[in-house]
């Protein structure tokens, strides 16, 4: 583990020119400069986070260092400068089983003859993402098949992993193109920002 991906904080704010963490375990503020010995891992951060938002022009994305996942929000200050927005992923692969669903929906759910949409909602941290995975990772270990997980951005480590059937995880790009028809696409990122473009 780096200094940074081994610390337990809720925000790494990655400035030209500064770097801030908010929620840092043990800090005597809500926000404060990083600590000195983080210095290498912050230039290190900002430098990915320059070079994935350089090619990609997308403002969240998610990268992984030393097998931790960060989701990064680019945003810019009013003096037109970049600002990425660091968090870790503390979404875990659950089984299904222990998640505190009642017996009857669960039965539903894990039925090999359903099909249809299941929408997980709530608010931030409820467990929307955990119970999804859960359940995906809990149909394939049950009945097999293929599955397509498609984050925006990624958020938790599907590839590979030990159960039965395939897991292919995807960027936003890819999945667009993968669902590309004549119709219109209408996005929502994690900020609130409404993002409708029309497929050609």
């Amino acid at each position: 583990m780096t200094a940074v991906t081994g610390a337990n904080f809720v925000d790494l704010y990655l400035g030209e020119d500064y770097s801030d963490v908010k929620g840092l375990h043990g800090a005597v503020a809500r926000r404060i400069a990083t600590p000195i010995d983080w210095e290498r891992d912050v230039v290190h951060l900002r430098e990915r986070c320059l070079s994935h938002f350089s090619a990609n022009h997308d403002p969240e994305f998610s990268l992984i260092e030393d097998g931790v996942l960060l989701r990064v929000t680019q945003f810019v200050d009013p003096f037109g400068k970049n600002v990425f927005v660091l968090r870790k992923s503390s979404i875990e692969i659950r089984d299904i089983m222990e998640l505190g669903f009642p017996t009857e929906l669960l039965s539903t759910l894990m039925d090999e003859v359903v099909r249809g949409l299941v929408i997980f909602c709530g608010d931030m941290g409820v467990g929307k993402t955990s119970s999804a995975v859960a359940l995906l990772v809990g149909r394939l270990q049950q009945h097999g098949g293929i599955a397509i997980a498609a984050e925006d951005p990624q958020e938790t480590n599907l590839g590979g992993g030990t159960w039965i059937g395939e897991m292919h995880p995807s960027s936003s790009i890819q999945s667009e193109r993968w669902l590309r028809g004549k119709f219109d696409t209408c996005l929502t990122n994690r900020s609130g920002h409404d993002l409708c473009r029309r497929n050609t």
